[in-house]
């Protein structure tokens, strides 16, 4: 399995998700800062899904943290994500 940390392919994606989003968070809001590009559909369970850019959105550290913390690390959904991202939203 490919180090996510040393892959240029995914550092490219990585960006991209970034500049897409202009560098805000997608959950809270949050400017620049520590940021996360994660992956709708997981790395683990999805891997053609990878590099597409339409499969990545901005989360601060805090927010990709939280979602990982409800919905583990493997075989994670767009199903997961929107739920994430409306229940905290109303938790605001």
């Amino acid at each position: 399995e490919n180090n996510r940390h040393t892959d240029s392919k995914h550092a490219k994606w990585r960006n991209k998700i970034f500049k897409r989003d202009s560098f805000v968070c997608q959950c809270c809001g949050q400017v620049g800062g520590k940021l996360n590009a994660h992956h709708i559909y997981s790395w683990h369970s999805h891997k053609k899904l990878r590099h597409v850019v339409s499969n990545g959105i901005t989360l601060c550290q805090k927010c990709h943290n939280r979602f990982h913390k409800n919905y583990s690390r493997k075989f994670n959904t767009k199903k997961q994500l929107t739920k994430f991202l409306v229940e905290y939203h109303y938790a605001q």
